[in-house]
């Protein structure tokens, strides 16, 4: 009897020691050093492992005036065009796809204050990572080109989201690549609680009516599941210390983001009322039932996922209802808690 409870814990044991071994090296492959080769403005190149851009990796550039953000090891290169002495330079993205994109990247130490830093003045944006020589580091400003070499480049883009906002006042545009702050994830906080689901995964979000003047929003978020969550929604219209300008319009009027078929759109969390996504499906599929932000045609919230009754298709923004043809992005306000994905 004991040879047999000494067979079964040693059995556990060893179970125990291969799930720890699997954990370890899922990990350890999830946070893989990220290497490029960097090449700088005198035709130096740098061979750097651990890559990182003022400690992430994240690029944010703008397209046409609205915000964009892309991971390092989403992309293969970048290349900047702009002379050394300017804050704002031309930048080209290009996928292991082959496609290419060109905006403009804040380089300068007077572009925008940096996020980590709420309250005080702006910061000059620097790759770093290490060499065979030590630690390195170089300004943004002196970088002509970074070529990545990491695998998970090899995979393929993510598709743009499609959807339908409505605005407070019952206007409706159809938007291609939709994002919340330049991304395809939704932060939201419960409680004290920070958490974020992926935008692909959601078939509707509600805001709740009558809170457009508030600055954390109430909203219903049903995914295509069916199951449904509520949250708050940032969308706060106060000055922040040390706001320039354009972070401010972005954050307020740019949270959302996309184009319509004449153009870019952008509208800040405060002036919607609902955002339904299309299927992700070739053949688009109707949205579940909405929550209690829905509205019908008969004004009735709550009664189903139908639009306001006074609702039209409209090609342009509105230039009283938050809506801007082409914003830029924002920045997130903290929230306390850790962050967590639904």
């Amino acid at each position: 009897m004991a040879s047999r409870y000494f067979e079964r814990a040693l059995a556990s044991g060893l179970a125990a020691v291969v799930v720890a071994v699997c954990l370890v090296a899922t990990l350890q492959a999830a946070s893989a050093p990220l290497n490029a080769t960097i090449i700088d403005r005198q035709g130096r190149a740098h061979q750097v492992e651990r890559l990182t851009l003022n400690h992430r990796e994240q690029v944010e550039y703008f397209l046409n005036g609205q915000r964009r953000v892309v991971s390092l090891r989403e992309i293969a290169r970048l290349r900047f065009d702009g002379e050394q002495a300017q804050e704002e330079q031309p930048v080209t993205i290009f996928w292991p796809s082959g496609r290419s994109e060109s905006g403009i990247m804040l380089t300068g130490s007077g572009g925008a204050p940096h996020e980590d830093a709420i309250g005080g003045g702006g910061v000059a944006l620097r790759f770093a990572g290490t060499t065979s020589l030590g630690p390195f580091f170089i300004s943004l400003s002196d970088v002509r080109e970074v070529v990545l070499s990491n695998p998970e480049a090899a995979l393929p883009e993510r598709a743009g989201l499609q959807a339908t906002v409505i605005t407070e006042e019952g206007r409706r545009f159809d938007l291609n690549n939709l994002e919340y702050r330049g991304g395809q994830r939704l932060d939201y906080r419960v409680g004290t609680q920070r958490r974020f689901v992926d935008l692909a995964k959601v078939a509707q979000i509600d805001f709740a009516e009558g809170s457009a003047n508030e600055e954390w929003r109430p909203v219903t978020i049903t995914l295509w599941t069916g199951k449904t969550m509520e949250g708050l929604v940032e969308a706060s219209r106060v000055r922040l210390s040390g706001e320039t300008d354009r972070a401010f319009h972005d954050r307020v009027n740019a949270a959302w983001t996309g184009r319509t078929a004449v153009g870019g759109f952008a509208v800040g969390s405060h002036a919607l009322r609902q955002v339904r996504f299309k299927a992700p499906e070739a053949e688009p599929a109707e949205a579940p039932a909405a929550g209690p932000g829905a509205v019908e045609p008969g004004g009735q919230p709550g009664e189903g996922a139908g639009e306001p009754k006074d609702a039209a298709t409209q090609v342009e923004a509105p230039p009283d209802s938050g809506a801007v043809p082409a914003g830029g992005g924002a920045q997130a306000v903290p929230a306390t808690g850790e962050a967590r994905s639904d």
